[in-house]
């Protein structure tokens, strides 16, 4: 994709949410806070080469007032309602997919020795800008932190499988994510000072990829405050991913099931 025609595609979009911004919908909508807090056990399967099952317990939170939202790694959210079935949405995101990375839990070491002296790349800062219509949605995200400058384009849809009244909530959702050059040798790619071919690090120059996820979601409301939740997924890797020379297999599974108590 070529840089010209990726912004030609997202700045209308991106003019169009600043207008809600500044509209007189988006300043009257003003709800009192709702704090969602809990625990959640995490488990990821991650594609680097060497790299074990993890495992880990951590505190869960989930923060939102009238249409604006906050958490760890979605730091602001911001939801313009459209309409009945059309959502506009934009934020500030922590974006960090390398190996051991600052904005994960999962942060193992892999004994494999392709990581020895393997310097991590950086977090990054992303804004977000997205669009819902019924079930599907595109979202757009741009490293502001000039680090990567890449961009990743999440598309979705959204499938039905189960709902009893407020209470049960089931659905399956299909992800195809696009990532650019940029993005894939940010975060996959070896540069000439990191390589080793005696380590098996070799150089590689990494160039844009999709990988295509499958998500299985569930919500459990026990009465008015108490709520399980539960996200699986699975993600097959786009072959400018896979073929670096850092991962060992072409999935990544990850399950995170939360407990949570609203305040």
């Amino acid at each position: 994709m070529k840089w010209n025609r990726l912004y030609a595609s997202t700045f209308p979009l991106s003019l169009v949410l600043m207008l809600f911004l500044n509209s007189p919908q988006v300043h009257s909508n003003q709800d009192t806070w709702e704090i969602k807090a809990g625990l959640a056990p995490l488990s990821a399967s991650l594609p680097w080469k060497g790299m074990d099952d993890q495992n880990v317990l951590v505190p869960y939170l989930d923060v939102r007032k009238g249409n604006w939202s906050f958490g760890v790694e979605n730091i602001v959210h911001y939801q313009y309602p459209v309409g009945d079935d059309i959502t506009l949405s934009t934020g500030i995101n922590l974006r960090d997919q390398g190996y051991k990375n600052q904005s994960s839990v999962f942060r193992g070491s892999s004994p494999d020795p392709v990581f020895i002296d393997y310097k991590i790349p950086n977090q990054e800062i992303a804004a977000s800008a997205s669009i819902r219509w019924w079930l599907l949605s595109i979202a757009v995200n741009q490293d502001i932190s000039n680090n990567s400058h890449s961009t990743s384009i999440k598309s979705s849809i959204d499938l039905p499988l189960y709902r009893y009244k407020n209470s049960i909530q089931i659905k399956a959702t299909a992800n195809e994510l696009w990532y650019s050059a940029d993005y894939v040798d940010y975060y996959f790619g070896v540069k000439s000072n990191q390589e080793n071919p005696a380590l098996g690090r070799y150089r590689y120059n990494g160039k844009e990829t999709v990988n295509h996820q499958f998500t299985l979601n569930a919500i459990i409301s026990f009465g008015p405050r108490w709520e399980f939740r539960s996200i699986i997924s699975r993600t097959t890797l786009g072959k400018g991913i896979y073929d670096s020379p850092l991962i060992g297999t072409r999935y990544e599974n990850k399950a995170i099931f939360a407990l949570s108590y609203l305040l």
